[in-house]
């Protein structure tokens, strides 16, 4: 499993609303972490998706770039 490995979970709210979040385990301290990144009508949840993948990925790409500047 590389590092970058990455579920984004889609929770519905009601009718009308969704949650967009992760849930990972943390082994170390032995607990659950959930990070929240939108609460979306259901009519945009494509494009948050979209944005939230865009912005992960950019800072996959700048945690790279950091890393290769140390090597």
């Amino acid at each position: 499993m590389s590092r970058y490995d990455l579920s984004l979970y889609a929770l519905r709210v009601m009718r009308k609303f969704i949650v967009i979040l992760t849930i990972d385990e943390d082994p170390i301290f032995g607990q659950v972490i959930f990070t929240l990144f939108r609460v979306v009508k259901h009519d945009d949840f494509g494009k948050a998706c979209q944005d939230i993948a865009q912005s992960l990925y950019q800072q996959v790409v700048h945690d790279d770039l950091d890393i290769a500047q140390v090597s």
